[in-house]
């Protein structure tokens, strides 16, 4: 267990497992909070923090896999009411002359992806964000890089950022962008959240919202050589899918399942069909399979359509699934198993050389309990930006597929296949793997300590495996 989590303390668990008449210890949480809706109280509290010697973390929703945005006995900065959106027709980045202005977007620190996309589409234009509704868009997403379901359309998150505000670790209010400050802005760009400063607010480039077409697919099989087949076919086919420019996101599950959403921006139904024909002619070609495909594909005119069709409000799900309350639900079961996740980026050129591996690893890493998430988010349309343009790993620019073993046994076959040279998106990964450096930022990581010790030389802003985080103990609360 990453000794960062909420409820790890001193060798003891309480998690969601635990049962609700048992003692608690009272964890990795903050003991203090600052509702902070202003870049003032922020400054306000980063200064009381740095004079009384105290941890710091900041927080906006918490969709935080690696426990960054919390820690035991900390002042916790909470932004999440900080939700100005301005939108821009000629927006103009501060400090640089001669430049045109653009459609562009400001959102503060405690706006989420939901109501970010439903703002810019009051304009018809659309920006590249995540996909869950409820992720904060210029926090710990935007600041470690932020990978897209549109990703191969027009890259990362952080490709099109055009300005940040932060507060730093003595905190001053700073404007950064490509004209002033522009290390601390290239770091703020894939460098991490919770390293650098707090960031108040960020603007990001829109762009005419496109149309997608959009494909679904449930996929089964009763034999189990039969779906081993189908992956290995399926691993092959990425490349096409990647050249047709499709985007998506695809999850192995249970016993031979699959369930797979794509979608195609700026496609239409008479290009979508044929580059999707592995999915809708397979049972055709493979007549004695026991591979079963569910087909939906369609198109819908906006890529803000595209997101409520596939991630509709929340509320939702909880009526769904006839949720009644925390006081009238059991406690989960807990898994019998030691069960970990694990992450990597697969670069195109494996798929094309050597795509049996990729499918052979997969299939080994398998079991009952275990998902692996294969994410169609990267490809040509990050492949096109300079590898040095943001502080994100450099192997973003090559990689095909994010891949996340999720309640795996065995990262081995995964490690494996990049051994020569492993990445991995740093907001999705362990942290307490022994190699973070190279896995988060590769050779981006020595650029990134200078600018961490220039804006924040005492450590201020501390977490594990974040930039500067081996000068410190695992806990991030004492001096190495």
């Amino acid at each position: 267990m990453d000794p960062s989590f909420e409820g790890y303390v001193n060798g003891t668990l309480c998690s969601p497992y635990t049962n609700r008449t048992d003692a608690c210890p009272f964890g990795n949480v903050p003991n203090y909070v600052v509702n902070a809706t202003t870049s003032e109280t922020i400054s306000k509290a980063v200064k009381f923090a740095s004079k009384h010697n105290l941890r710091l973390v900041v927080k906006n929703t918490g969709h935080e896999f690696r426990g960054k945005s919390t820690a035991r006995g900390a002042l916790s900065v909470w932004v999440h009411h900080m939700k100005n959106i301005k939108l821009d027709d000629g927006f103009k980045v501060e400090g640089c002359k001669n430049l045109r202005g653009v459609t562009a977007v400001t959102a503060e620190a405690g706006v989420q992806w939901n109501e970010l996309y439903k703002a810019v589409n009051t304009k018809g234009w659309a920006v590249v964000g995540g996909q869950d509704a409820t992720v904060g868009a210029v926090g710990g997403y935007l600041q470690g890089g932020g990978h897209s379901a549109l990703g191969p359309f027009k890259g990362l998150a952080s490709d099109h950022v055009l300005e940040i505000n932060v507060v730093t670790a003595n905190g001053k209010h700073l404007t950064t962008n490509e004209c002033q400050n522009s290390d601390l802005f290239w770091a703020l760009r894939g460098g991490g959240g919770g390293t650098f400063g707090i960031v108040t607010s960020a603007t990001l480039a829109t762009f005419p919202s496109p149309p997608q077409v959009v494909g679904f697919f449930n996929i089964s099989a009763t034999n189990n050589a039969d779906f081993k087949r189908f992956i290995h076919g399926l691993i092959a086919e990425f490349p096409k899918l990647d050249n047709a420019g499709w985007a998506g996101y695809l999850y192995y599950t249970g016993n031979n399942n699959l369930f797979a959403l794509l979608n195609l921006a700026n496609g239409t139904m008479e290009t979508a069909i044929p580059s999707l024909s592995f999915f809708t002619t397979y049972n055709h070609t493979n007549a004695n399979t026991t591979v079963k495909i569910e087909p939906g594909i369609f198109p819908v005119p906006t890529f803000y359509d595209y997101f409520n069709i596939t991630f509709p409000d929340t509320a939702h799900f909880k009526n769904a699934a006839g949720v009644t309350g925390p006081d009238n639900e059991p406690a989960p079961t807990e898994p019998t198993e030691d069960l970990k996740s694990y992450s990597r980026l697969i670069p195109r050129k494996l798929f094309e050389t050597d795509p049996a591996r990729i499918a052979d690893a997969f299939i080994k890493m398998k079991t009952p309990a275990t998902t692996i998430i294969m994410h169609l988010v990267a490809g040509k349309g990050s492949a096109k930006f300079d590898p040095d343009r943001t502080a994100a790993h450099p192997a973003w620019r090559k990689t095909l597929l994010h891949v996340v073993v999720a309640a795996g046994k065995d990262g081995v076959p995964l490690f494996d296949l990049v051994k020569d040279d492993p990445a991995a998106y740093l907001n999705e990964a362990d942290p307490g793997e022994d190699i973070w450096k190279q896995l988060f930022w590769g050779t981006h990581y020595g650029r990134l300590t200078k600018i961490k010790k220039k804006y924040d030389p005492e450590g201020l802003f501390v977490c594990k495996g974040c930039v500067g985080s081996d000068e410190w103990s695992a806990d991030g609360n004492c001096k190495a």
